[in-house]
């Protein structure tokens, strides 16, 4: 089942501390970190991402942009954040059909009832901290277990790895 989560930015940057404070530094610094959040969270899961800001496109990007397959950044440029969300929500069920799940990530009281009557779940911002805060750990589990199942026979091709294993048993 496919899983799309659509984030309403600048709500979760005013309502996670550790992106507040990148706010305090610049907008795109928070814009940055809150990026990088969602790659690591959708590489690992393999769901796609949306995140949605309110305003004007900063000089350096574009209205839409990719910075990973599993990421897609707008800016809503000339209607709001949450007018984009709903088309969004709308457009992406029609098209999945009964086949997928689209959450929307916002404190939006108005939002979270709107994108819901639409049939798409909401998750408050605290939700989402404790999904990617989930997924974090899981992601520290893989590469742990991974780390200590390696070994060098398991990237040897099986002639190498006999010849070396015959040169170990001479001794």
């Amino acid at each position: 089942m496919d899983e799309i989560l659509i984030i309403d930015a600048y709500n979760i940057i005013h309502n996670w501390p550790d992106l507040r404070k990148f706010l305090d530094i610049s907008p795109e610094a928070s814009r940055i970190k809150l990026e990088e959040i969602m790659i690591n969270y959708a590489a690992f899961t393999g769901h796609q991402v949306m995140i949605i800001y309110d305003g004007q496109v900063p000089l350096n990007r574009s209205l839409h942009y990719r910075p990973h397959p599993g990421l897609d950044v707008y800016f809503s440029q000339e209607e709001t954040a949450d007018i984009l969300i709903e088309r969004m929500v709308f457009n992406r069920l029609k098209q999945m059909g009964e086949g997928g799940q689209i959450f929307v990530a916002t404190s939006d009281a108005l939002e979270q009832s709107m994108i819901f009557s639409q049939g798409a779940y909401r998750m408050t911002p605290r939700e989402l901290w404790q999904k990617i805060e989930k997924t974090r750990r899981l992601m520290q589990e893989k590469a742990v277990s991974e780390q200590h199942s390696w070994r060098i026979h398991t990237s040897l091709d099986n002639h190498v790895f006999a010849a070396l294993e015959k040169i170990r048993r001479s001794d």
